[in-house]
């Protein structure tokens, strides 16, 4: 399903190293805005990623890299 501009707005974070965005769902009582955010920093080679208030940071340094991550947020919300 594509997703509306409307939907789903992104910018170049203000340290050029990542990508924010944020998502508008309307849930029939409302509307539930939702950010996101993904960043790299290059001097201490350390990834962050965060979703609302859900964040994690993970070294790259000795990063097991090819292995599946999941973290579940919700009952019905995985992050991979």
């Amino acid at each position: 399903m594509p997703v509306s501009p409307d939907i789903l707005t992104c910018k170049a974070s203000s340290y050029c190293a990542g990508v924010e965005c944020c998502l508008t769902i309307d849930i029939k009582v409302g509307l539930l805005f939702l950010n996101g955010w993904i960043a790299v920093d290059p001097c201490k080679f350390i990834l962050s990623v965060g979703l609302g208030k859900w964040t994690r940071n993970t070294t790259l340094v000795d990063y097991d890299w090819g292995v599946e991550k999941v973290e579940h947020l919700a009952d019905s919300v995985v992050v991979r």
